[in-house]
């Protein structure tokens, strides 16, 4: 949850650093400091997503490695062979 948390607090500065650009009235320095600012954030919420990407694939596969699926109909059918 901290990832989210911290995702999320990435993508609400992005887009303050957006809206301060796109209101324009800064020095070029400012302007400059602020796209620095963004691309540096956006590089982390990148790599915060890749982690993201990662964990789910494994999970998927473990899923997909440890269940299996099973007919309902052929259990019920051992189950009453094994009754009688």
């Amino acid at each position: 949850m901290a990832e989210l948390s911290e995702f999320e607090k990435i993508i609400a500065r992005l887009e303050k650093i957006v809206a301060e650009l796109e209101k324009g009235g800064r020095t070029l320095a400012d302007n400059l400091g602020l796209f620095e600012e963004g691309v540096e954030l956006s590089r982390l919420a990148q790599e915060l997503l890749r982690e993201a990407e990662d964990r789910t694939q494994i999970l998927v596969k473990k899923l997909e490695e440890g269940w299996e699926a099973e007919d309902f109909a052929t259990e019920d059918a051992e189950e009453e062979d094994d009754d009688e």
